[in-house]
């Protein structure tokens, strides 16, 4: 599997974890690894711009772009819950208030957020803007190319803003799920898989202050490829 670009700074994130490189690790523990070393989960939109920039394969990875969403119809209540199929656990985003009583609205937030436990609850503290797409496709598992947001680079039927290639959307919108992005096609935008589901993980170094993303040399261990 290539590299990516030696002057990008998104990192592929190897934990020292036995079996890291077979199964990758839940969010939970991406959100916890991220937090300790003061790492940024890479985006959906800037892998895929290292995708567009010719890095063909990097790794089956979770980004850290966050979506959630109702089915389709159904108002936005106080929270979007929604219930992890492989743990049981009820994961629960936040719905701003003035999207309380909207339909047909996906929302999407970045990391960092945090993640908190309450029983067999997972609470999504955004740290980040709450945004939204309009427009979601409707059905479920759709391999089916639509053409991306420029803010998020997620598929999207009806957009506030320019819109560039299309995707493949793999999945549906109505759930909480991190976007996820294949090696084994690029052009390929996974949404609705289990948060709990073991996955990469992709970061960014994060400079001290409000200074921005910088290829820190202090984590040049986390360049790596994987074979």
């Amino acid at each position: 599997m290539k590299k990516l670009r030696q002057n990008s700074p998104l990192r592929i994130r190897i934990n020292s974890i036995d079996g890291f490189k077979r199964m990758g690790i839940p969010l939970e523990e991406a959100v916890r690894i991220a937090s300790q070393e003061g790492l940024i989960i890479a985006s959906n939109r800037s892998i895929d711009e290292e995708f567009m920039l010719g890095v063909s394969q990097i790794i089956h990875c979770r980004t850290g772009t966050l979506v959630a969403s109702n089915e389709p119809g159904d108002k936005l209540g106080l929270d979007v819950v929604s219930e992890d199929f492989i743990t049981g656990f009820k994961w629960v985003f936040p719905v701003p208030y003035q999207f309380v009583g909207e339909q047909n609205l996906v929302l999407v937030t970045e990391y960092p957020y945090s993640i908190e436990k309450d029983g067999n609850y997972r609470v999504i503290n955004p740290l980040n803007k709450i945004d939204y797409i309009l427009g979601s496709p409707s059905e479920d598992f759709v391999f089916k190319y639509y053409q991306v947001d420029v803010e998020y680079y997620l598929p999207s039927i009806i957009s506030r803003s320019p819109l560039l290639d299309k995707r493949v959307l793999v999945g549906s919108y109505n759930t909480i799920s991190a976007v996820m992005r294949t090696s084994y096609d690029w052009n390929h935008i996974i949404i609705g898989c289990p948060l709990s589901y073991p996955s990469g993980l992709i970061v960014k170094p994060l400079k001290s202050g409000n200074e921005g993303f910088s290829p820190d040399p202090a984590h040049d261990n986390l360049r790596v490829s994987l074979q």
